[in-house]
């Protein structure tokens, strides 16, 4: 399984989450949020149903080709469409459940997509409560015995008993808290993973701070990882203001920051309005020192320049934040009509952001197209379109890594499905479908996929493998060197006939 992102996360945040991160870790990275302005029924009718043959299989049926109705709407409003159509479950009642894996076992039975098998989902289950059993006590449970739980929790869906057992075969040994973790890491092995305290917040504030679409978190240009310690976004903000690699922040805006001891804590001090100032109060060599950062919006982090004649380089880190698309189209212009013209977008480490920006940006370059295909739990699939109109003649390579997620996928897989775009590169993340989190009794909070799953225009589903590159190559850049900006370059040399064989390097 690739790097997880989801596009959706269908609860009472009504936000469109893209959550980076990779099945089993323990720490998905931050998470990007957008809201969408209130729609009524008026504003998501589709504008055409269309039949649409999958040639290439999808996840629904796994069919070679087959035809489908496709409802086709614009481009424009993807966030507020996916969350019209997004099937509300009702979260199983807490009262119900003995512990938490029952209670995960069934959340993922009712909300979980594609659905996922109970056989499946027991025995991996049991598994891994028997080796957490096993490393307890130094035991070992017979595969037969095995196989006996595994029925019995398809049947009737609870793993009680098993840990009532395992506590009387060894009770001075057997620590149920720590089986049932084994547990939960086990339900959910290729599906999600459990949330930290510190995560869950993070969920929270994040899609707090983007439940209206007017209101947009500034960006200060700043890496936390290693907070109060921090690193800088080459462009960014702080560095602008005078803020170095290294710094070691004591204040922000004059209230010490002794209290904020995590990543979490430093983003709810950091964060504010476009244009409003971060005062930061900085340690470096001895010395204290005072920087005034204008909080920007994301589009600011756009960056064009010219690297050869007729080749123009677009950095495209996120599509978080309004206007992105706009700096894009600004970027471009006068240039989409010239025949010699190479566009070459870095989309390298891009996690994604709004859907909305990410298909404007190829609402510049197709006319009248359908860009991608959301499959939903109860069978609906739903198909964006670009506006008609669109006319150029610019080449368009896009380079890519194992880190560009979500609306960097559905960029790249509508313009290359529409013969717009060649890809070089690492194969990519496969963050195409959607997340939702649970509170289990006990606690314990997971994090898990569900509807919608992102198709290719041909139905390909790459949720599990990510977008493999027309042209592959490893992402192994330094300051000196970079592989995949210089093979695109030689790319974008070839003659405009010239159509790249999938190759590696």
């Amino acid at each position: 399984m690739k790097t997880l992102a989801g596009i959706m996360l269908a609860t009472a945040f009504a936000a469109f989450l893209l959550l980076p991160g990779r099945i089993g870790e323990a720490s998905p990275p931050a998470i990007l949020a957008a809201a969408a302005a209130p729609l009524n029924s008026a504003d998501i009718q589709p504008i055409r149903k269309d039949t649409v043959v999958l040639t290439q299989g999808w996840l629904a049926d796994n069919t070679s080709s087959a035809s489908k109705t496709v409802e086709v709407f614009l481009t424009g409003k993807e966030q507020a469409i996916v969350e019209r159509f997004v099937k509300k479950v009702d979260e199983p009642v807490h009262d119900r459940f003995p512990n938490a894996l029952d209670h995960a076992l069934a959340v993922l039975l009712a909300k979980s997509y594609p659905k996922p098998d109970v056989t499946r989902l027991a025995r991996a289950t049991v598994e891994s409560l028997c080796r957490e059993f096993e490393r307890q006590t130094n035991g070992k449970t017979a595969t037969a015995q095995q196989e006996t739980w595994v029925s019995a929790v398809s049947q009737t869906g609870s793993f009680d008993s098993i840990l009532k057992e395992f506590v009387s075969l060894a009770p001075a040994t057997t620590d149920q808290n720590r089986l049932i973790d084994a547990g939960l890491n086990g339900i959910l092995t290729n599906a999600g993973w459990v949330l930290s305290k510190d995560q869950i917040e993070d969920v929270k504030r994040m899609a707090k701070a983007r439940e209206t679409a007017t209101e947009e978190r500034g960006f200060v240009g700043l890496r936390l990882h290693r907070w109060p310690v921090v690193e800088l976004v080459s462009g960014g903000p702080a560095a602008d203001a005078g803020v170095r690699n290294g710094d070691v922040v004591v204040a922000v805006n004059g209230k010490g920051v002794a209290e904020a001891s995590t990543t979490q804590d430093a983003l709810k001090i950091l964060q504010g309005p476009v244009g409003s100032v971060a005062r930061l109060t900085v340690k470096r060599d001895g010395m204290m020192l005072t920087f005034d950062v204008t909080r920007a919006g994301s589009a600011v982090r756009v960056e064009a320049r010219q690297i050869e004649p007729h080749v123009l380089l677009i950095t495209l880190p996120t599509f978080e934040g309004a206007g992105i698309a706009d700096r894009v189209k600004r970027m471009i212009q006068g240039r989409t009509n010239d025949q010699r013209a190479v566009i070459v977008f870095d989309l390298r480490d891009n996690v994604g952001g709004r859907p909305e920006e990410a298909n404007a940006v190829a609402d510049m370059f197709l006319d009248g197209r359908l860009l991608q295909i959301l499959a939903f739990r109860d069978g609906r699939l739903v198909a964006f379109t670009s506006h008609p109109g669109a006319r150029t003649a610019a080449r368009l390579i896009l380079l890519m890594n194992r880190n560009s997620a979500s609306g960097a996928e559905m960029l790249a897989m509508a313009l290359r499905d529409n013969s717009k775009a060649t890809l070089v590169g690492e194969e990519t993340a496969g963050a195409l479908f959607g997340k939702d989190m649970a509170e289990l009794v006990g606690g314990k909070t997971i994090f898990f996929r569900t509807e919608p799953t992102v198709l290719s225009i041909t139905g390909r589903d790459y949720s599990t493998t990510g977008i493999p590159p027309d042209i592959q190559v490893r992402d192994s850049r330094s300051k000196e060197k970079d592989d995949i900006l210089l093979r695109a370059l030689e790319l974008a040399k070839q003659p405009v006939s010239y159509i790249p064989e999938r190759q590696s390097r």
